[in-house]
């Protein structure tokens, strides 16, 4: 009877653990982390200096001390462009600007701390991109930037774009417009099936669950901060996915006030002729002939 006890306080525990840090698994693939290590002029680690990041837009900020051996992790960090503050007793204050934080990646940023006897302040721009080290995921990412400047075609759908990712098939339409009020593009990744592809919006499923090839739900390109598409080595909080993770990000609000206005006009009079049109046969084809197709967004 004990025994049978403890095993159910037991079970009870682990099923208690699973609902609290699930949410917080979920949670990892809308934001990003900055991790790196404090050292001084040799190199030693530098423990107990204040670490604080610093969302440029939103002036919202996140601080931490680093441990014995001068390590630091900032989690649940949204993304944006962020300033990190150094601060140690018996050091210059260091400040470093420009470290771009993107949803669902680790971003290293190590600081070296200079001596100093005086209140004194050493400012430093962060480097260009680097190898991501500390996360095992293949990924790639559309940021707004791409968005607004390639072109798009297919009912201005940030799907088009995602064709252009290595591994991915051109973009074509879902076998159904009624499940697909949105219109909604599909593509295979790494030869897989598109119905292992699993696609959420600010960390909501928006796929149907018998086909999950067919999203419900596709944003403005307008209103999209960045489309993170992870195609191998998935974490755990990336589940159900054999083909692609595509994690789509919307833009937050800012300390400003600002905002779009847009007309999309679209018309199969300006397209380009599609490369493998072949003209004679669709002449002879005559009102048979396909009156709209998609083309490529190039």
């Amino acid at each position: 009877m004990k025994r049978l006890m403890y095993q159910c306080m037991w079970s009870g525990l682990l099923l208690l653990t699973t609902f609290i840090s699930a949410p917080i698994a979920v949670c990892q693939v809308l934001y990003g982390t900055v991790v790196g290590i404090v050292t001084d002029p040799d190199g030693h680690a530098v423990a107990g200096a204040s670490v604080k990041v610093t969302d440029g837009q939103t002036g919202i900020s996140h601080a931490q001390t680093t441990n014995a051996t001068g390590d630091y992790s900032l989690y649940d960090l949204s993304p944006g462009v962020y300033t990190i503050d150094v601060t140690a007793n018996g050091f210059a204050n260091r400040q470093t600007s420009g470290v771009v934080v993107s949803a669902n990646l680790a971003v290293r940023s190590d600081q070296q701390l200079s001596l100093s006897s005086l209140a004194q302040t050493v400012e430093v721009n962060a480097s260009s991109d680097q190898l991501q080290t500390d996360t095992a995921s293949i990924h790639g990412e559309l940021t707004s930037k791409e968005l607004s400047n390639l072109p798009i075609g297919g009912f201005n759908n940030y799907q088009s774009l995602i064709s252009l990712l290595p591994g991915a098939t051109p973009s074509r339409y879902q076998n159904s417009v009624m499940d697909t009020p949105s219109r909604s593009l599909t593509t295979n990744i790494n030869g897989s099936s598109r119905n292992n592809n699993v696609t959420s919006v600010d960390g909501a499923a928006t796929q149907q669950v018998y086909l999950p090839h067919h999203t419900l739900y596709n944003p403005p390109t307008e209103n999209i901060q960045s489309v993170d598409v992870v195609t191998n080595s998935f974490t755990a909080e990336q589940g159900l996915a054999g083909g692609a993770v595509v994690s789509v990000l919307t833009k937050s609000g800012t300390n400003k006030f600002h905002g779009d206005f847009w007309e999309l006009h679209t018309t199969p009079a300006m397209a380009a002729r599609n490369y493998f049109y072949n003209k004679t046969y669709f002449a002879e084809a005559g009102n048979s002939r396909p009156e709209r197709q998609l083309l490529p967004p190039w």
